[in-house]
């Protein structure tokens, strides 16, 4: 199986986010049962200096992937996956009155998929440029 990731724009405020599609080719010729929560893949934004760690429920769903190419929502945020957080420069950031995650810092990233458990080869990643909120 191989996936695409489609997405509108290749910009994007910091603290915002935007909708995108990733597109998965099941060549396999049937149906792919398999296990996970909440979601299967989730798409980050990535740089030199930051990774972030993808939050994983804890939690068993059946999921089914079906032959052909299937089309899933996913969303990109312009902002830390998690609080408090260290910065590139090596600040730390907490999340704000309302549980918000701070922004990320304005430059270069990378729209990346992460899988709790790998189910298709991984699309290469897609250049995304934080401009300031």
């Amino acid at each position: 199986m191989t996936a695409r990731l489609v997405l509108p724009s290749r910009t994007l405020a910091a603290g915002s986010s935007m909708s995108g599609r990733l597109i998965v080719e099941n060549n396999t010729g049937r149906a792919i049962r398999t296990w996970g929560c909440g979601t299967l893949w989730v798409v980050a934004l990535t740089s030199s200096t930051y990774h972030p760690a993808i939050p994983w429920l804890a939690c068993l769903q059946s999921f089914t992937i079906p032959a052909g190419r299937t089309t899933y929502r996913v969303t990109i945020a312009a902002s830390y996956y998690q609080c408090p957080v260290r910065d590139p420069q090596g600040a730390i950031k907490a999340c704000g009155p309302d549980g918000q995650m701070p922004p990320l810092p304005p430059g270069d990233y990378r729209a990346t998929l992460f899988q709790q458990r790998h189910r298709v080869q991984a699309p290469p990643p897609v250049p995304v440029r934080v401009i300031p909120g």
